[in-house]
């Protein structure tokens, strides 16, 4: 059965996002320490969180590096349409995203500003 990104599912989404990044962000913070790089992947969908990220870890005099990968939007809906042809077939177990729910949630993202970026990819 399909887990549709409805809004219940939404909010206990994000509650455990912020646990995750919490302790991934802690943990992240330990490897530096021991000069070992570190990826964090979790989209920084708005500019106050790639701050916030930023700040965190350049305040400890880490080098933080932002990539963007710039994906249009037909390439996006149909990752998204291959992404929920997987769950229907019983090969995942992501969210699946609707089309009212992916418009509701891609107006959220703030696409960076090309300053707040280090690496900017164009996705063709």
């Amino acid at each position: 059965m399909r887990d549709v990104f409805a809004h219940e599912r939404c909010l206990e989404h994000f509650s455990k996002l912020a646990r995750a990044q919490s302790y991934l962000y802690d943990l992240a913070e330990c490897l530096l320490d021991i000069n070992v790089d570190v990826i964090l992947d979790f989209g920084f969908w708005n500019k106050s969180d790639r701050d916030s990220l930023r700040s965190r870890f350049s305040k400890q005099g880490h080098i933080v590096e932002v990539h963007y990968t710039d994906v249009d939007d037909v390439t996006r809906a149909q990752w998204i349409k291959a992404r929920n042809e997987l769950i229907d077939a019983g090969l995942s177990e992501e969210y699946y995203i609707t089309e009212e729910a992916f418009q509701r949630l891609d107006p959220m993202f703030e696409v960076p500003d090309p300053q707040e970026v280090d690496v900017h990819v164009k996705h063709q």
